[in-house]
């Protein structure tokens, strides 16, 4: 939404807390930015967003993130999925991601992107492979491509970095380190229909000049 002008960092949504709800707590936020969705992870801000988009244009942005794709080729790494909404329906489950699964590593892959000035970087593992001599008998490469802006891409950088200075991330918060992170909570239910709440976390860290993603 930022990459295409449907909003701005400082275009504001009402959150009244319909879409957040713990032990039958409600949490409202007022009227948030998206620095400010990120930092305290408004799930209100997100859906308001998600329905300013279409399935598809969702979708299609994922994927050219590595979602719903293999990163490594390996022969039994898992693609994630994705279940797009029917044609009446709106963007709800999208935004909070029941209707998406994805893998931790193409997770820490698309913040490749936040962290690269916009240019996503495909993981891989092998570096070169190297005679009997030493010498480098073959030398990878990852794949680069640019997914979102520079500007884009510091508006997020900046708002992950605001959620452990003062949000939901401030446990990973290092006072002599640049940390940004993103965390979530998904829900799960037991044999006996017990709801659990399960959380993640999705970051970065600065150090001697790089970034390194968690």
């Amino acid at each position: 939404a930022l990459e295409k002008g449907v909003i701005d960092k400082n275009t504001t949504f009402l959150c009244k807390g319909e879409h957040y709800s713990r032990n039958d707590e409600f949490k409202s936020h007022g009227y948030v930015t998206f620095e400010e969705a990120i930092k305290y992870s408004c799930n209100d801000y997100f859906v308001s967003l998600a329905n300013k988009l279409t399935h598809q244009e969702i979708k299609s942005f994922a994927e050219e993130q590595g979602y719903f794709s293999k990163i490594l080729n390996l022969q039994d790494e898992i693609t994630g999925s994705i279940n797009l909404p029917k044609s009446y329906e709106t963007n709800k489950a999208m935004a909070l991601g029941y209707s998406i699964s994805a893998t931790p590593l193409q997770v820490a892959a698309s913040l490749s992107a936040v962290l690269n000035e916009g240019t996503y970087i495909k993981p891989y593992l092998v570096e070169s492979i190297s005679d009997y001599m030493g010498n480098a008998a073959k030398v990878f490469s990852s794949e680069k491509k640019q997914v979102i802006s520079k500007e884009t891409a510091n508006i997020i950088k900046e708002a992950m970095r605001a959620a452990t200075l003062g949000g939901t991330a401030t446990i990973a918060n290092v006072t002599t380190m640049e940390i940004g992170a993103k965390t979530g909570t998904a829900s799960s239910f037991d044999e006996n229909q017990k709801e659990h709440s399960h959380g993640w976390f999705a970051g970065y860290y600065k150090q001697d000049g790089r970034y390194y993603i968690m």
